[in-house]
């Protein structure tokens, strides 16, 4: 077995070798692409959870304002109720009143119209 012998061998581990590189390096660019690719997939992803996020803070602020001007309303409205009452409450407790004097008027009247019957 001389040198010649050994050649052959040789340089078909060579070729496998290089085969072998190329594959690696197709790969090692794949798998670069496809990390990118995903880095910027995460990129977009979090960009549109931040775009919702603000969007959410947004509304919640909104709807703080409204729940806010419903309140006042709500407040200002039970107000303008509880003040009704109060004047109801009033208007009768004068017309109880009158019913008492008016009342008291006739049982005088009745009391007056008898003795004076008798009289």
């Amino acid at each position: 077995m001389g040198l010649s012998s050994l050649r052959k061998p040789l340089k078909q581990t060579e070729k496998k070798q290089g085969d072998n590189h190329r594959w690696f390096e197709l790969v090692a660019k794949e798998k670069k692409a496809l990390r990118d690719e995903s880095d910027l997939e995460i990129q977009n992803l979090e960009l549109s959870l931040h775009e919702a996020n603000a969007k959410t803070e947004k509304e919640r602020g909104d709807n703080h304002r409204w729940f806010e001007l419903v309140a006042k309303e709500k407040k200002a409205l039970r107000y303008e109720t509880n003040l009704e009452i109060h004047n109801h409450e009033l208007s009768l407790r004068k017309a109880n009143s009158k019913v008492k004097v008016e009342h008291h008027l006739k049982k005088e009247a009745i009391g007056v119209s008898y003795i004076t019957l008798y009289v």
